[in-house]
């Protein structure tokens, strides 16, 4: 048999080998942009995540070069012309380029979500473009990398563009299929990952490491690929139906108790206003209440020590456009999409605006943000929100930041003067935005905030300052004594303790109940989550009717208490001083996050009560989860 018929199948390996090397390299650079967080790994583990990482870039590597492959191998009669050289050379470049690119910045990313890019990304669609020209500023070493990358590509792709310039050879076509066919196997194997049942996921990197560590193994391109194929939820029978209840009941009713509740003893109205002030990537490490004083947020210190505080608090989501269903509607981030873009955003609900709007409240979305960012304004609508007040209602660029919208202080001064013109009773959701990368502050309070030991420190600093200021201000108008302030942030903010850079440490925060002149106040030290937060408005309103959430009030000492949420196929579940991991099918970590803060003594081989009733909550969440998002019944019946 002629080698020519050969050929352009040599240069295809050789061009996909061009791709797995860069890969590789990416992952090199990835571990050294974020060695602080993989700073126990040896370096024979690293060298094992290199080895076996190279089983998830094969993946990513033949599906997203799959039209590429196809033009080599299929057989015809143009392969050698220019014009034909020159299309495999544009999709070559187009489609490894923008790979690569999203590779490297997750060196970046990465710690402030601490997990890869994944389809969360399609939130942010309206307003990545408007955000390339300062990360561009902020991260110009990185694009360095990416031009040094595409230098690479262009040099060693030039190198098998030489093995073209050969006059055509005479086709064996028959041979040439077999050929053809014999690669798209190995194309099959190669996307599918193995030889195993089930393609691989991101969630098989747990086989080699701890689950901490998996985003060593996988890459960006693979998690973005798998999550836009995965967006279709496939409902898990753990239960019969006549069980599912009994172990997980998302049905809530206040209207018919005979006890006297806490929202009972502290309501000076029959319906009070109520605030929920999210705050921008806070994490519970950046304030002195919690850390002996040490902290860049006085105001808020100050004002923990007259509200009732919630030591063990958790964010259901590590993005900011999962914070709003679990405030809005009791629902927790356990999928891959955010519930906002995902596929069942169009499913029927019924929101928090629809059901204050029924006992009489003027309901309002407040955020400084662009309209449109992450489709906020859509999804107040899809909730019955009355009034939706972004940057564009706000009306003076004079305070944009340049970046994501109106800075903290301006806006949260025109927030409580929209408020104050308002009829009452009303529900005001005032989403902050300065403490978000690039972490912007007015020019006028330059040298006022200090910095600190992370970039976002400073940010947080004025933050804390337009918070002290809206809360003087408000203070002094005529609804504030008869209104609840519940604070809780969208989810943590870059770490910089060893023991919060985990999968618990990572959704830790603090959540506040702050009543003007009441007895709210001290320390409650049971689990609670952001969902929480919706069944108290709900119950703190005096809503009678029934609602589903997967939540409890904050309250409320004699639920189950816990927390949860989903990363990477790896769903987590807190029950006061423990966590458990589950991939859907096994237990793969359990730990005492109380006695041992770093998880670093896993429990899982261990029989305790407490393990066997937490994953049999969690297996209960996750069906009904699953099957009230897919038969679209997430609304009371």
């Amino acid at each position: 048999m002629q080698l020519s018929q050969f050929r352009h199948y040599i240069i295809l390996l050789k061009r996909l080998g061009i791709v797995m090397g860069l890969f590789t390299l990416c992952r090199i650079l990835f571990f050294l942009f974020n060695y602080h967080l993989f700073s126990d790994i040896t370096f024979l583990e690293f060298l094992k995540a290199m080895v076996f990482g190279w089983r998830f870039d094969l993946s990513a590597i033949f599906y997203i070069n799959t039209l590429f492959i196809l033009l080599h191998i299929v057989p015809n009669p143009w392969r050698d012309r220019k014009t034909y050289q020159s299309v495999l050379k544009f999709l070559f470049y187009a489609i490894n380029g923008s790979a690569l690119f999203f590779e490297s910045s997750d060196f970046i990313y990465y710690e402030f979500a601490q997990q890869r890019t994944s389809s969360h990304i399609l939130g942010l669609k309206n307003d990545i473009l408007g955000l390339i020209p300062q990360f561009i500023y902020d991260f110009w070493y990185v694009l360095l990398i990416c031009a040094a990358i595409v230098y690479l590509i262009n040099k060693l792709y030039r190198i098998t563009a030489t093995s073209t310039v050969i006059g055509p050879a005479k086709q064996n076509y028959f041979i040439q299929s077999l050929l053809a066919l014999l690669i798209a196997g190995i194309w099959l194997v190669a996307g599918r990952g193995g030889f195993q049942l089930k393609p691989i996921s991101p969630i098989t990197a747990t086989k080699y490491f701890k689950v901490k560590d998996v985003s060593l193994i996988t890459n960006t391109s693979f998690t973005i690929i798998y999550s836009l194929f995965h967006r279709e939820l496939e409902i898990p029978q753990y239960f019969r139906e006549d069980q599912l209840t009994d172990e997980f009941n998302p049905l809530h009713q206040f209207a018919h108790s005979n006890e006297y509740s806490w929202a009972d003893t502290l309501r000076k109205t029959a319906h009070p206003n109520i605030v929920i002030l999210i705050l921008e990537s806070f994490s519970k490490e950046y304030t002195g209440y919690f850390n002996h004083g040490k902290g860049y947020t006085p105001f808020l210190d100050s004002l923990m020590q007259q509200s009732m505080v919630f030591t063990q608090a958790y964010a259901n989501g590590k993005h900011s456009i999962d914070v709003l269903p679990a405030l809005s509607i009791g629902l927790p981030a356990l999928m891959n999409d955010a519930y906002i873009s995902s596929i069942y955003s169009t499913n029927r609900i019924e929101g928090l605006g629809d059901q204050l709007k029924s006992i009489g409240y003027t309901s309002y979305f407040m955020h400084g943000g662009n309209n449109g960012t992450m489709t906020f304004d859509y999804y107040a609508d899809a909730i019955g929100l009355d009034h939706y007040l972004g940057r564009n209602e706000y009306n003076n660029d004079q305070d944009f930041d340049g970046n994501w919208g109106i800075y903290d202080e301006p806006f949260l001064q025109y927030a409580a003067h929209v408020l104050d013109t308002s009829s009452t009773p009303f529900c005001s959701l005032i989403f902050t935005l300065s403490s978000h990368h690039p972490f912007s502050i007015p020019k006028k309070y330059k040298n006022r905030f200090k910095e600190g030991p992370l970039p976002i420190i400073k940010s947080v600093r004025y933050a804390d300052f337009a918070l002290k200021k809206f809360f003087q201000t408000a203070s002094k108008m005529k609804w504030f004594d008869n209104t609840l302030f519940l604070i809780t942030p969208d989810h943590t903010g870059p770490l910089m303790r060893n023991e919060n850079k985990n999968r618990v440490g990572n959704y830790r925060i603090p959540i506040i109940a702050y009543l003007p002149g009441s007895s709210l106040k001290g320390t409650i030290n049971y689990t609670v989550q952001q969902t929480d937060i919706y069944n108290t408005v709900l119950e703190f309103s005096g809503y009678k009717a029934k609602y589903l959430s997967f939540g409890n009030s904050l309250f409320d000492s004699t639920a189950y208490r816990f927390s949860v949420s989903q990363m990477d196929d790896i769903y987590q579940i807190i029950h006061n001083d423990y966590a458990l991991q589950y991939d859907g099918e096994h237990v793969i970590g359990f730990f005492n996050c109380v006695e041992d803060p770093t998880l670093s003594h896993n429990l899982m081989e261990k029989p305790m009560p407490v393990k066997t009733e937490m994953l049999r909550k969690l297996e209960a969440i996750i069906q009904t989860y699953d099957e009230m998002l897919v038969k679209n019944k997430y609304f009371p019946g």
